[in-house]
């Protein structure tokens, strides 16, 4: 189940040409495993969705990290899908059962047109932590 984020991420205008179509801002539309998700599925990719596509190398600006975002960075890889619109976290080894991890999107990232984002707090970056399951009933 998709978890709609509720946050808008801002861009923000590079021109200064003020007759230029205005686009609108780049939204964040869900975040797989949700933000504070506990007993979460360990089978369940870590998926976040945005509303426009992200420039390429954005996927250098996210990470998960075991415990809170001072953690050690789980390795993995981050690759677009569907139109570089998802980003999708495969990590090169299973998560660890019972353990709090942190999804980090860093306040860097930039849509496919180069307009840079905000959270609506008004701060760069978001963090969501989730817990994946003790043990997974098949």
């Amino acid at each position: 189940m998709a978890f709609v984020a509720g946050l808008t991420v801002t861009a923000a205008a590079c021109s200064k040409d003020t007759t230029a179509p205005v686009t609108p801002p780049t939204q964040l539309l869900s975040v797989v495993p949700q933000g504070g998700a506990t007993n979460v599925d360990p089978t369940l990719p870590v998926t976040v969705t945005f509303d426009h596509p992200l420039a390429q190398q954005m996927t250098e600006y996210a990470s998960l990290h075991e415990g809170d975002v001072t953690g050690p960075v789980v390795p993995g890889t981050w690759a677009f899908e569907q139109d570089d619109s998802v980003l999708v976290f495969t990590p090169d080894q299973p998560l660890k059962p019972a353990t709090q991890y942190t999804i980090h999107l860093g306040g860097g990232m930039m849509d496919a047109q180069g307009d840079g984002w905000q959270g609506s707090n008004g701060m760069y970056g978001m963090v969501f932590t989730f817990t994946k399951r003790r043990r997974f009933v098949t």
